[in-house]
C-alpha cells in the first residue's frame, strides 16, 4: 500500500503541478488532494509506530499513549483535510477557460503541524532507546561515528528525517513564496514513503541476517557436539583396548 499508493499520489501531485490549464475535474481532485496526502502519511505513521513498538518490546506503557495520540491527531487532521476540500469547492471559478481558486486559508501551512508533532515524539522516543543501546555496551571508548550508527540500526534517521521534512513543509507555507507552497506538499508526498521503504528493507535485511547468522550458529553448535561425541567415543575406544591389553599381559 505505501509503495504504490506513493506512487499514485507522486504521479498526480506531478500532472497538478504542471497542468496549467486545469479544467474543474483536475481542480476537484487538486481540492481533494489534502485528504489523499493525509491518508498516505497514516499509512506512514503506522509502520513507524510498529519499528518505535518493536524497540521498546510492546510495552504498553509506550503503545497506548502512541496510539491514542495517533488516532487523536489523524481525526484533528481528517477534519482539517475536509474542511479545507470544502472550502476550496466553494471558492473555485473559471477564468479564461481555467479553474481559479479565490482567496486562500490563513492557517493552511499549519496543516501538517500536528503530524510534525507526533514525529517529534517518536524521534525522541527512538533516540532515547537508541541512547539507552548504545550505553548498554561494555566497550566506552566508541566513537560518533559508532553512535551514528546504533541511530542508523534503531531507525532514528528516518523518524528525523519525517520530522524535518514537515517542518520544511511549514515554513515553507508561512514564509515561503506561494508559488513554491506546492514544493511542501511534493516533498511530504515522495521523501517519507522513500524513508518507510527503506526502513521495511532494512528490517528484513537485519532480521534475514540474523536468520542466517542463527543458522551458521546452530549449524556449529551440531558440529561441534558431533566432535565431542566422536571424540568421547574414540576415548572409550581407547580405554577397552588399554584394558584388554593390561588384562592378557597379566595373563
Amino acid at each position: 500500500m505505501n509503495r504504490y499508493f506513493a506512487l499514485g499520489t507522486a504521479i498526480l501531485m506531478t500532472i497538478l503541478t504542471f497542468d496549467v490549464t486545469p479544467t474543474y475535474a483536475m481542480c476537484s481532485v487538486n481540492a481533494f488532494f489534502s485528504v489523499i496526502a493525509l491518508l498516505l502519511v497514516a499509512n506512514i505513521q503506522m509502520i513507524l509506530q510498529h519499528r518505535i513498538y518493536a524497540l521498546y518490546a510492546y510495552d504498553k506503557r509506550i503503545v497506548i499513549p502512541v496510539s491514542v495520540l495517533f488516532v487523536t491527531i489523524f481525526s484533528i487532521m481528517m477534519v482539517m483535510a475536509v474542511y479545507i476540500y470544502l472550502y476550496e469547492k466553494d471558492h473555485e471559478a473559471q477564468i479564461f477557460g481555467a479553474c481559479c481558486l479565490l482567496g486562500s486559508m490563513d492557517w493552511l501551512y499549519l496543516f501538517w503541524v500536528p503530524m510534525m508533532g507526533l514525529e517529534f515524539v517518536l524521534v525522541v522516543l527512538a533516540g532515547y532507546k537508541s541512547l539507552q543501546h548504545y550505553l548498554q555496551v561494555p566497550d566506552k571508548t566508541w566513537s560518533g561515528a559508532r553512535l551514528m550508527r546504533t541511530f542508523a540500526r534503531d531507525s532514528v534517521l528516518y523518524f528525523f528525517c519525517n520530522f524535518l521534512i514537515y517542518l520544511f513543509s511549514t515554513l515553507l507555507g508561512k514564509f515561503g513564496p506561494s508559488m513554491y507552497y506546492q514544493l511542501g506538499a511534493i516533498t511530504i508526498s515522495v521523501v517519507p514513503p522513500v524513508s518507510a521503504n527503506r526502513l521495511l528493507i532494512n528490517m528484513f535485511d537485519s532480521a534475514h541476517d540474523e536468520q542466517v547468522t542463527w543458522t551458521m550458529a546452530s549449524g556449529a553448535l551440531a558440529s561441534l557436539q558431533l566432535a565431542r561425541a566422536t571424540s568421547s567415543e574414540h576415548n572409550e575406544d581407547m580405554e577397552l583396548a588399554s584394558m584388554s591389553t593390561s588384562t592378557k599381559c597379566s595373563e
